[in-house]
């Protein structure tokens, strides 16, 4: 694992569902050096790394040097990760037995099915919504509007995810929230403007039943699940908008599952997909930050795909980095893939001005009356990103040039 601060190792050793003994000693020795546990203890909750380090205290031998009052914070926070992800998996029950009752069949995806399935204890894994993929876009449609019947809601801002499915087709349909859980409703496994090819046919294709919280569910297969949480994360992860979950969820596929992984299945499929580079960029990353077991025989072959600026970008993220800013590069790609001077203003307008309501989502607002505090901080941070994606591209056509 890599030589970091004693900070950032806490973040790194927490992240196993089941460190070995050795990685336990090694985050028991981090105690000694932590000097601000307050910022230490607030790193770990806003990074939902919180419940995970938490549960892992009775087994620390040197536990009596963390103070009492960060115990109780860190146990504030996995009760309330509890608290939360009971709702939201009662939720994913409800609604799945809905759709299948009228005929309609979707597959589980991300943390919805990994909380229960792969970490146990569900407040291990915090969750923010519910992802389900819909075999096509009628049956997306249909499920959409019986939801909808049942007394299910939608946003205003959704609107413009409309505008965005038909013009840039967006992944799924307008959120639709229950009981204050937000649903997303998938017709595609990505966005139109990224360069894959893992359709929700492949997915389905491949699909196995599980029971999660006493129902049902369909979810992906292991290789496929491997595949679209890599993908998931890529998507963020040049962006800046980063959650530490999304690396644990690989780190923790590898490590419990790394016995039933068809490693030769995972390669044909990401090739197929026209995502192996992708894949195994993150693969390559947790096996050389976390330790996590992978065949020799494909680190001989795929660790090339991992540079120094990820493992760079990956310790700033482990450190508590948020480049808000960089999520302006996906949004210069969008604009550049619009076909119109009219749409490209309307979705230029839109990111400036969204409706109070994504606002409050985006920026986890409580208090209405702060939103319109927030549009100078976002017009801000989308200047800082314009700059920076203007010099990324002013040098990369200078390298272009020299060569």
């Amino acid at each position: 694992m890599s030589n970091l601060n004693q900070e950032s190792n806490i973040f790194l050793y927490s992240a196993k569902i089941y460190p070995a003994k050795e990685e336990l000693d090694i985050l028991n020795n981090c105690l000694h050096e932590i000097r601000d546990w307050k910022g230490v203890t607030q790193k770990l909750i806003s990074s939902n790394m919180g419940s995970l380090f938490y549960v892992k205290i009775p087994y620390l031998t040197h536990a009596e040097i963390i103070p009492p009052e960060t115990k109780k914070k860190l146990k504030e926070a996995y009760l309330l990760v509890l608290s939360r992800n009971v709702l939201i998996n009662n939720v994913l029950k409800e609604t799945i037995t809905l759709l299948s009752e009228n005929g309609i069949e979707v597959i589980v995806l991300k943390g919805a099915y990994l909380s229960e399935a792969l970490y146990g204890d569900v407040a291990l894994r915090t969750l923010s919504d519910i992802d389900l993929l819909c075999r096509n876009e009628e049956e997306a449609q249909r499920a959409f509007q019986l939801l909808l019947e049942a007394g299910y809601s939608t946003d205003e801002e959704d609107k413009m995810l409309e505008f965005l499915r038909d013009n840039l087709g967006a992944a799924h349909l307008p959120q639709i929230v229950h009981r204050g859980i937000p649903i997303e409703l998938h017709t595609r496994l990505h966005h139109h403007e990224e360069e894959y090819d893992f359709s929700p046919h492949e997915m389905w294709k491949h699909h196995e039943q599980v029971t999660l919280n006493g129902v049902k569910a369909n979810v992906p297969d292991l290789t496929d699940l491997l595949i679209h949480t890599c993908l998931h994360l890529d998507k963020h992860f040049n962006n800046g908008l980063i959650q530490l979950s999304w690396f644990n969820d690989i780190v923790n596929i590898l490590e419990v599952y790394h016995s039933k992984i068809d490693w030769e299945l995972l390669i044909s499929r990401s090739v197929r997909y026209k995502c192996e580079y992708v894949v195994f960029k993150h693969i390559m990353l947790v096996y050389k930050e976390y330790n996590v077991p992978v065949p020799k025989f494909m680190v001989a072959e795929y660790l090339r795909f991992l540079s120094e600026s990820d493992i760079e970008l990956f310790r700033k993220y482990l450190s508590g980095f948020q480049g808000e800013h960089y999520s302006v590069q996906s949004a210069f790609k969008k604009i550049n893939t619009l076909n119109g001077t009219g749409s490209k203003l309307k979705y230029v307008l839109w990111m400036m001005f969204p409706s109070p309501k994504y606002m409050m989502r985006s920026y986890r607002l409580e208090n209405k009356n702060w939103v319109w505090l927030y549009y100078p901080y976002r017009f801000w941070l989308g200047l800082l990103g314009g700059i920076r994606t203007l010099r990324q591209q002013k040098n990369e056509n200078k390298k272009i040039r020299m060569q």
